[in-house]
């Protein structure tokens, strides 16, 4: 073959290449792209369904319960509402980072100027001597969220461990239709009780005293009277919380 022709073969043979290279780099490319583009949407609508939405259903719940009304007690002036109960509720049944970023959400709003707050009251109420039970409902949300994730886990655990025994001493399936359940809802029950109320009412209690100059000891028995309430909405969160993790952790 002239060498003349060999170079033009030769030359032509790199053209094609080159071509195919770039037609196959163009061809994953767009398909990345395709599939960024598919994914995108799904991504978003699971990030505000399962992230953003309960955060602001959470906050507007708070607020709403703030609104339906209150009940005054004597000796103190912070009423009775149904926000504890929201709160316990809220906190039972999400993770600890919605239930602090709704309670965030939720101060915000009064910060800015919003009646959230009970008697359709807004920033004065974070400067005045109810505001520790306000504050509080930040650290009360995470710590009876975290109380009941552990707790309803170790209950789980505890009630398999307790079934796989009495299966191999009787023989039978080892079904405990009633030990789990009550072993989550205590759980979960003594959440509510150490995070959304005694941790709660405590840290009320102390704010309010440093900020009145009133001694402890009446605020607290003054404070005594939210109590008996409170169990009461601690134990209908806990059993509203109980099917839902039953349901999730077998």
């Amino acid at each position: 073959m002239p060498s003349g022709d060999y170079d033009a073969a030769h030359n032509r043979h790199i053209t094609q290449q080159h071509t195919k290279d770039n037609e196959m780099t163009m061809n994953q490319h767009s398909n990345h792209s395709g599939s960024l583009t598919i994914r995108t949407p799904e991504l978003t609508i699971r990030r505000v369904v399962g992230g953003v939405l309960p955060v602001a259903v959470t906050a507007g719940a708070l607020w709403a319960a703030a609104a339906i009304g209150r009940i005054a007690i004597p000796g103190t002036p912070v009423p009775i509402t149904l926000q504890t109960l929201v709160l316990m509720i809220a906190a039972v049944t999400l993770d600890w980072r919605r239930v602090a970023g709704a309670v965030a959400l939720y101060l915000t709003m009064g910060l800015c100027g919003l009646p959230v707050f009970s008697g359709g009251m807004s920033t004065a109420a974070l400067i005045g001597p109810t505001c520790g039970f306000l504050y509080a409902f930040l650290p009360a949300g995470v710590v009876t969220s975290l109380l009941g994730a552990h707790g309803s886990r170790f209950a789980m655990r505890l009630a398999d461990a307790s079934g796989s025994r009495a299966a191999g001493s009787t023989g039978g399936t080892g079904a405990n239709a009633w030990f789990a359940p009550a072993l989550v809802f205590a759980a979960y029950l003594c959440a509510c009780v150490l995070g959304c109320v005694l941790l709660q009412d405590g840290i009320g209690v102390l704010v309010q005293a440093a900020t009145t100059h009133v001694p402890l000891k009446p605020l607290a028995m003054a404070s005594a009277a939210f109590i008996p309430g409170d169990l009461v909405k601690a134990a209908l969160a806990a059993s509203l919380a109980t099917p839902i993790a039953l349901a999730k952790l077998r």
